[in-house]
Order: structure tokens, then C-alpha cells, then sequence
């Protein structure tokens, strides 16, 4: 029978294939609706944009011609408005206004007139595919995804029901007995903005702690997770990556999940098993690395804490945003609705150490302290300046391979990693990756996996979480084994050893070299990083300040000076259509916060 189904399969597959859908999108929606595929796409091949592998424009239209859907039917204007709006997610949008989504569908087709126009955005929004906002200003309507209104509206409602419900945990602050207390078995001294952090997180329901590296934020965690054990109380911790859970657990000495496996991430229906009729048993919840958390997964993880429950979310606001759809810690914050500590005094690394004073001045658009005393004196922050992308690049070789691992003792694969703005270029992640394999790694043959070719001793990055063999995005390991015949291979993360049959590395990446945004919610002993003008759209302050945060003991920068300049200037945020504002301002207009004078 499973033979059968496996040919059935691998038919209804070819059959698609040959219809002129590439195998990615083939195998995904026999994927999503097993033999029904074909006809599903026949119907309508614009619904393929709901698929992951989302196919191009061109793809699914010329598809839909196929089909003989006409140039001007109202299915070809909702595919082109489908398409339009989950593109924007792309781009962090969780909305786009009516006049721009008007202007993009435009760019993909002709629109003759707005009988067309409205006729699909009517059905859409009937079938609860979009959701359009009412406005004064009709041009400037926020058109939804219907999934991510009610995601976003979501995340509003339940932090009202959070902040408006009774606490188990008495809404008191802790004595000064007992903040003694809490010092003492910490064997440290807490400052008194981290005092008063610790603090809000009994006399508040829902707090931030925000603050760049070094700054007390780990402190001011186990302070928090001192004082509620010594009340019994229920906590749990998590993070939006394996690695920033890893290292949650690493710091405090409890454990932490991430928040896909807290909420009990079901692999077969893309949902989660805890939710609001099946809600976590917890008093505190604590997670960290907030500003990585989207609207979709800050809505789902929100429903699924019991009314009681206390919410402290812990992160640097200054740093990229979440890889999805929103700006939900930033949104948080500006919303004044919350408790919010900002810390700015540094605590964290040896008082000589210009990685947390660097890393301030950048995010303060200030150039960095490059005045050190020396490699043999310990100066741990380093600008290399080159004329070139191409010069650049080959500095860093050098620096990765050899001058590095001399002067600090770092190992090449273990300890460094090499940051890029962007994937393309001569200093971008794809050639990074390719020199440094040969230079790291030399092989006579390698295997050829579905995006790059490999040998044992490869470092390599998951790109996306698979819970199945308990490995997420960002978690780097080694190819410590293969069979060419059988085509698998095992990963050796951190001790454990994963088996990969070889589609599945499609999910994987060489990791010598990485974009910044895919290092979010990991450290490194050492980070490089290029800086050349061939990156301009990405020389952003919140990039750079992201990448230097993220190293520990060694930071070095290498390019062109103008580039450094334009990067620590240019504190254009990327503008991200959000309405968790206005959503958070009406929710919380009429309600009666405990606490919180009327």
C-alpha cells in the first residue's frame, strides 16, 4: 500500500510538473492536499501563493491562462491582490493601504476600470481572505490578510486580558528584606534601575526590559527568577530561537524552549496545541530576545497564557526586527501602555572591552572607540579598512584563516563567524561561504546537496526550525558523515548527530558566512564583518549595531570607510505598516487596569 501511495505520489508530482509548475510548488501542494492538488490549481493556481516555495507571479499567471481565466476576471484581480499583500510580508508588513496596494496590483496587471477592482476585493474579503480597515481616508484604508488582522487584534486583546485580570502572585513590591534576600543568593550587588526592573515584575502584569549588550539584562533575570521561586510560583522561560534558548538556559540554569516547542508546534497542521482552550500552566512567563517575535507568533503565544499569568519580555529593541510580518516589541513600547525599563549603563565584560561601548555608540550614531591598546593588551574591537569589496574580501580570509585563530587562539570553524549585509556580491554570504569551505575545508570531492556542495567537516546552518529532529534556524553543526549511494548525511550538532536525507538539506545552509539578520538570538566568540559600498541598501545603523552586538570577545570590521560611515548615519528604520497601535489605543481606551490610575 505505501508503495503505491509512494508511485502515486511521485505521479501526481510528474503530472504537475509537466503542467508547467516547478517541483517545489508540485511537491508542496501534494503536500497540502494530496491528490486533490491538481484540480485545486486547475481552479484556481493563485491559491499556490498560500504555499511556503510561494511561485512567481509570472508562475501561477501563466498558469491561470492556461486555465482560460481572462485577463480582466475578478480572479486574476484577487490573485494579483493575494499575491501583492503576502509579498509585503516579506517586507515586514502586516498591512498595506488601499492606494499602494492599488498602485502595486497595477505594476502586475491592468485594471480597465474599478468594477473589476471592487468585485474582487468584495469576494476576497467575503471568503475572509482580506479584511479592510474603515478610514477617513478611504486611499489610505489598511488592507489585511485577513490571518494577520486577527493576529495582530489578537495580540491587543489578550494583553488587555492580561493586564486586567487578577494575579495569583499579589500585586505587591518585594520589601527590601527581600530584595537582600534575593542579592544574597545571587552573590551580587543589583544596581538600582535593575532593582526596580526585578520589582515590576510582581507589581505589574505585563513588563519590558529593553537594553544593548553588556547592560545587566541577564542579571536582571535571574534577579526576577530569585525572587518569584522563593514565592512557589510556576515559571517558564523561552526565546524565538534554539540558540537564544540555549543560551537562556545557559545563563539563569534553568531550562527554556523555544516558543514553537512551548507552545507545542504541530508539525501536520502548521498550529500550535496550546492555545486558549488548552492554555500553559504558568505564573511567569519570561521570554527573551523579544524584538525577534512576529505578530503571528506573539498573537499565538499570548493566547495561550491563563489570565493570571505575569508576562516580562526581555530584548533589544534596537536591533533588527522580527524576520516576519510586525514590529511588535517596538510597538509595544511606543504604546506607553506597559511598563518599560530601558538600560543604558554597561556592566557586562571587562571594564577595557570596546564591544558594549562600541556597540552604544553605533546605536547612538556615534563612530566607534577604535583607540585600543592592542591586540597584546587585549583590545577586543577592530576596524580594517580596504579600498574594496573585492580587497575586503580578501582580508578577511586572511583574518578568518589565519591572523585570527594566531593572535586570539580562536578556531576558524568553532569560534568565528563571518557577518554579511547581504547574500550576493563579492563580499556577500554566497562567496564568502565558497572561498572559506575551500580554504577551511579543502575536499576532493564533495557531495551535491540541493543549494551547495559539501564534505565531512562542513560547517553548517539550519535555516528553518524542524521539530521533528529537534533542530531550528540558526543552529550551526558539522557534516560528520555521509553515504553517496543512499544519499544521506549526519550533522553533528553540538555532540548530537542528525541524519538528513538529502532533499531535506534544502532547509540548510554553509554557515562559514551568514547574512546578519540570520545570526539574531545567537553570540559568537568572534565576529567579522564586511562593510563595503557594493552593500549600500543594507548599510543600516540597526544592521551594524545587530552584528557587533552579537559578538563576545573579538569584533572586527573590515572594508571601506565610507561604507562604516554611511552605516552608522543612515538610522532609517525601514518603514513596516503596523496597526498593533491603534489596536493597543482602542482596547485599552475603556478598560479599568488595576494599578493604573483612570
Amino acid at each position: 500500500m505505501a508503495r503505491r501511495t509512494l508511485r502515486s505520489k511521485r505521479n501526481i508530482i510528474s503530472d504537475m510538473q509537466q503542467l508547467g509548475w516547478s517541483k517545489s510548488v508540485a511537491t508542496q501542494a501534494f503536500g497540502k492536499w494530496g491528490p486533490s492538488a491538481i484540480s485545486i490549481l486547475a481552479q484556481d493556481p493563485y491559491v499556490s501563493f498560500y504555499l511556503p516555495a510561494r511561485p512567481p507571479w509570472s508562475e501561477a499567471d501563466a498558469m491561470a491562462r492556461k486555465a482560460g481565466l481572462a485577463a480582466t476576471s475578478p480572479e486574476r484581480i484577487a490573485g494579483a491582490v493575494r499575491y501583492t499583500l503576502l509579498a509585503s510580508t516579506n517586507d515586514g508588513h502586516v498591512f498595506v493601504p488601499w492606494e499602494e496596494l492599488l498602485q502595486r496590483v497595477t505594476r502586475l496587471i491592468p485594471l480597465d476600470n474599478a468594477e473589476g477592482w471592487n468585485q474582487a476585493v468584495e469576494t476576497l474579503t467575503h471568503q475572509r481572505e482580506i479584511y479592510v480597515v474603515p478610514s477617513a481616508q478611504d486611499s489610505q484604508s489598511p488592507v489585511y490578510l485577513y490571518f494577520l488582522y486577527r493576529a495582530e487584534r489578537g495580540v491587543a486583546q489578550h494583553l488587555a486580558r492580561l493586564v486586567t485580570a487578577p494575579s495569583r502572585i499579589a500585586l505587591q513590591a518585594p520589601g527590601e528584606t527581600e530584595l537582600n534576600k534575593v542579592e544574597k543568593q545571587m552573590k551580587l550587588r543589583l544596581a538600582d534601575l535593575q532593582r526596580t526592573a526585578v520589582s515590576a515584575s510582581l507589581t505589574s502584569k505585563v513588563v519590558i526590559i529593553t537594553g544593548g549588550p553588556g547592560t545587566g539584562k541577564t542579571t536582571i533575570l535571574r534577579g526576577v527568577l530569585h525572587l518569584w521561586g522563593g514565592r512557589g510560583a510556576k515559571i517558564r522561560l523561552a526565546a524565538p530561537t534554539g540558540r537564544a534558548a540555549k543560551r537562556l538556559s545557559e545563563s539563569t540554569g534553568r531550562m527554556a524552549l523555544t516558543l514553537h516547542r512551548l507552545l507545542e508546534y504541530n508539525v501536520e497542521d502548521g498550529g500550535f496545541l496550546r492555545n486558549s482552550t488548552r492554555p500553559l500552566k504558568v505564573d511567569l512567563m519570561v521570554v527573551d530576545e523579544a524584538s525577534m517575535i512576529d505578530t503571528e507568533l506573539m498573537a499565538a503565544l499570548l493566547e495561550a497564557l491563563p489570565s493570571e499569568c505575569h508576562l516580562l519580555l526581555v530584548g533589544d529593541v534596537d536591533q533588527l526586527p522580527a524576520v516576519g510580518p510586525g514590529f511588535v516589541l517596538h510597538d509595544l513600547i511606543e504604546s506607553g501602555l506597559f511598563p518599560t525599563i530601558r538600560l543604558n549603563e554597561i556592566f557586562r565584560q571587562k571594564e577595557s572591552s570596546l564591544i558594549p561601548t562600541n556597540a552604544r555608540k553605533i546605536n547612538q550614531g556615534e563612530y566607534p572607540d577604535l583607540e585600543g591598546q592592542g591586540v597584546e593588551n587585549g583590545q577586543d574591537f577592530f576596524f580594517v579598512p580596504r579600498s574594496s569589496a573585492e580587497a575586503a574580501r580578501d582580508a578577511i580570509v586572511e583574518l578568518v584563516t589565519q591572523r585570527i585563530p594566531r593572535q586570539f587562539g580562536f578556531d576558524p570553524k568553532e569560534h568565528i563567524q563571518v557577518l554579511c549585509p547581504m547574500i550576493k556580491k563579492d563580499a556577500g554570504v554566497e562567496r564568502m561561504n565558497e572561498i572559506l569551505q575551500e580554504k577551511l575545508n579543502p575536499a576532493d570531492t564533495r557531495l551535491q546537496g540541493p543549494f551547495y556542495s559539501f564534505s565531512i567537516g562542513d560547517k553548517i546552518m539550519q535555516t528553518k526550525n524542524d521539530y521533528e529532529k529537534d533542530v531550528f534556524n540558526g543552529d550551526i553543526g558539522f557534516v560528520s558523515d555521509w553515504n553517496r549511494r543512499e544519499k544521506w548525511v549526519i550533522i553533528n550538532f553540538e555532540g548530537r548527530e542528525v541524519p538528513y536525507r538529502m532533499p531535506e538539506l534544502e532547509n540548510t545552509a554553509l554557515a562559514y558566512a551568514c547574512t546578519v539578520h540570520k545570526s539574531q538570538g545567537s553570540e559568537y566568540p568572534a565576529v567579522v564583518v564586511p562593510l563595503v559600498m557594493q552593500h549600500y541598501p543594507m548599510l543600516q545603523r540597526n544592521l551594524l549595531y545587530t552584528a557587533v552586538s552579537r559578538g563576545k570577545q573579538l569584533v572586527m570590521l573590515v572594508g571601506e570607510q565610507q561604507a562604516l560611515e554611511i552605516a552608522i548615519r543612515n538610522n532609517r528604520i525601514r518603514k513596516r505598516y503596523t496597526g498593533l497601535g491603534r489596536l493597543l489605543e482602542e482596547t485599552f481606551a475603556s478598560l479599568a487596569i488595576p494599578g493604573r490610575p483612570a
